[in-house]
């Protein structure tokens, strides 16, 4: 009973938080953005890492892997963590019903967290959010030649926005075999593995668009690109996401350096 309350008052609690339909999809699916913070040193974390999997096969969900360097000192140094993904985290935290930073911890939307292996938990966050805010701006991403198109439609309520447009690298899979630490002898999948995030430029409730190089060498190989359109808070601090859109891109395989 006490479970199915919790998972009540989170649904509730994100009522209101939504996004906009990949780009070249159907704009009514409205993906959900779903941030797993993990670690390669973390032993709760595979369970999580699974479950990820499953959402990112999802069309109404953008389900990404930020890899944290927080357990690194434990015995195993995590080969696809950044720091920048730990600070993000961090910022996170402030915000946050659980006020902490852990893993595996799942971010839903920028506005709420839960434990990323609690799928019941999860879930109903996502439920919510499609069920919500579909007055919000429309981001789409596109290629044209050598050229990544990013695209955010004004504000439809005609809301004043301090936001941020993120613009992601990622890549679908990767596998990779720890060899020590707590996860020692395993092999773990990760999916939409977020290898870099770099911001476009503000986003105030007018409609903006970026261009970005396809092809550019990063040091790290990516398969697709992810735009997210962030509210900033008070502090300086990441909000809310309001809008998002994921475009996959394999032949970029060929086109960046990096492995």
């Amino acid at each position: 009973m006490m479970r199915r309350r919790l998972v009540k008052a989170l649904a509730v609690a994100v009522m209101g938080i939504a996004a906009t339909a990949p780009a070249r999809a159907d704009d009514s699916l409205r993906p959900v953005v779903v941030e797993l913070f993990t670690s390669q040193g973390c032993s709760s974390c595979p369970p999580a890492d699974e479950f990820l999997h499953e959402l990112a096969t999802r069309a109404d969900v953008i389900a990404l892997t930020f890899n944290v360097d927080i357990w690194d000192y434990l015995g195993w140094v995590d080969n696809l963590a950044k720091r920048e993904f730990s600070l993000r985290q961090q910022a996170y935290a402030q915000a946050m019903p659980a006020r902490q930073v852990y893993t595996p911890q799942a971010v839903i939307m920028g506005a709420m967290d839960t434990v990323g292996s609690r799928r019941d938990e999860v879930n109903a966050l996502i439920d919510a959010a499609l069920g919500e805010a579909i007055t919000r701006p429309a981001a789409s991403i596109a290629i044209e030649d050598d050229t990544i198109r990013i695209s955010v439609a004004a504000d439809p309520m005609g809301v004043n926005r301090d936001a941020t447009v993120l613009f992601i690298r990622k890549l679908a899979e990767r596998d990779v075999n720890i060899g020590q630490g707590e996860n020692g002898g395993r092999i773990i999948r990760y999916a939409n593995v977020v290898r870099q995030m770099i911001e476009l430029g503000r986003y105030d409730g007018s409609a903006v668009s970026f261009d970005v190089s396809r092809g550019e060498d990063i040091g790290e190989i990516y398969d697709g690109y992810v735009v997210l359109v962030q509210e900033r808070r008070a502090d300086g601090g990441p909000g809310r996401i309001l809008a998002a859109a994921m475009l996959e891109d394999a032949s970029a395989l060929s086109l960046a350096g990096g492995n």
